[in-house]
């Protein structure tokens, strides 16, 4: 015991540096001279080799999300012949498939012996945030200021990367460690999410995180009607008394949340729905993608913008192998979710939590561009926990 232990503390230590490029890939970036990688990333690499190294000795196959991610990102390779850039977009493009190459020995390390290294990154992930939330909003210079009139000075991050990070971590903690043991403390961490969602004033992130407090509690109590329709409008009562609450206290956050306010809403989504228009024809246009360096789309001459999507800004760079890649992820990631459903009792609370975070992940990058360390680790989770699930004997799924 002491010896496994000793042994984990090893891998924790040589793992911090990824947990802190994941945390905030700014702030805790480590570069190394002549290297096209950061330390986190290089050690993410090695982590990984050792991950494929298993999967090739013990004769497994990849999973089918595994299949889909490479596709994914083998597209940009092909686009990126027809970028205007070749050189550096071929090498954005390998150095991608180089990290969800390891991504997918990572999880296959990590996943299944090495629960310690999730829980320590997630219970980092949401302390860090927070607190970078709280110090900013509430101490020093920016105390009495709202979230918005920070990120318009560039004293913040944007919204959605905070909100990602304090999410993704809500859900996996709440699920990991209170989901069956203490249901107070499961939605005390589901409330303290969608508060610092409604003090970023992320809508998106807000409603990603109630519709999967909503998820969560129908897949613990469906067999138990009574007791979901007690629950589930207990939390639906408090999620809208706490939301006016802050509509009727904190003016930004209001006009924010204000869906009646034509005006606001147009201004503030107008250029997003230009991108929505013209993304078709420029997809259709660069069949073969045009690879990760050139992803901006014009919305007018001389006026460029990302598409604040991660599943269209794929399809930018990788064209129709991209495509296949996205339909294939989804595709098998609801089969996941069906089997998953037949046997959740059987399941236990740690692969639930990964599959859930997951799930909240997926549903935030239809928001955003995000290509840092933390978007590799879903990665590693995803295409792992599709294998564990997915593999297991076809009876132990039989629905009776």
């Amino acid at each position: 015991m002491k010896l496994k232990i000793f042994r984990n503390f090893l891998f924790l230590l040589f793992a911090f540096p990824i947990i802190l490029e994941i945390i905030n890939s700014k702030t805790f970036l480590v570069l190394i001279p002549g290297s096209p990688f950061t330390l986190g990333r290089l050690l993410f690499i090695l982590i990984g080799i050792l991950g494929l190294v298993k999967i090739i000795k013990n004769n497994n196959s990849f999973s089918s999300m595994s299949i889909a991610l490479l596709l994914i990102f083998f597209g940009p390779i092909i686009g990126s012949f027809f970028s205007e850039n070749i050189y550096l977009s071929l090498s954005r493009a390998f150095g991608n498939l180089i990290l969800t190459i390891s991504a997918i020995g990572f999880g296959n390390y990590t996943i299944k012996d090495k629960k310690f290294f999730f829980d320590a990154l997630f219970i980092a992930n949401l302390s860090y945030w927070i607190w970078y939330l709280f110090t900013n909003m509430f101490l020093g210079m920016g105390s009495g200021l709202s979230y918005g009139n920070l990120f318009s000075n560039e004293a913040v991050f944007n919204h959605h990367i905070v909100g990602m990070n304090i999410t993704t971590s809500v859900v996996y903690l709440s699920n990991r460690f209170f989901a069956s043991r203490n249901k107070v403390l499961f939605l005390l961490l589901y409330f303290i999410g969608i508060l610092c969602s409604l003090y970023i004033e992320s809508r998106s992130n807000s409603l990603a995180l109630i519709i999967l407090l909503i998820i969560n509690l129908y897949i613990y109590d469906k067999k138990n009607k009574t007791n979901l329709i007690i629950t589930t409008s207990i939390v639906v009562f408090f999620v809208i008394l706490v939301v006016n609450t802050f509509l009727l206290t904190n003016d930004a956050i209001a006009t924010r949340f204000d869906f009646n306010d034509k005006d606001y809403i147009e201004s503030t989504t107008s250029s997003r729905r230009q991108v929505y228009f013209i993304i078709p024809q420029l997809i259709f246009d660069n069949f073969f993608g045009r690879g990760p360096i050139d992803i901006m789309v014009e919305i007018s001459p001389g006026q460029k913008m990302l598409a604040h999507n991660s599943y269209l800004t794929f399809l930018i760079s990788g064209g129709i192998l991209s495509f296949f890649g996205i339909v294939l992820l989804f595709k098998s990631f609801l089969g996941l979710w069906r089997k998953m459903g037949l046997v959740i009792s059987e399941i236990d609370k740690y692969k639930i939590a990964l599959v859930l975070s997951s799930l909240l992940f997926l549903i935030t990058i239809f928001t955003i561009e995000y290509l840092g360390l933390v978007f590799f680790i879903f990665i590693s989770i995803i295409t792992n926990i599709d294998k564990n699930l997915l593999n297991l004997p076809s009876k132990e799924y039989a629905v009776k």
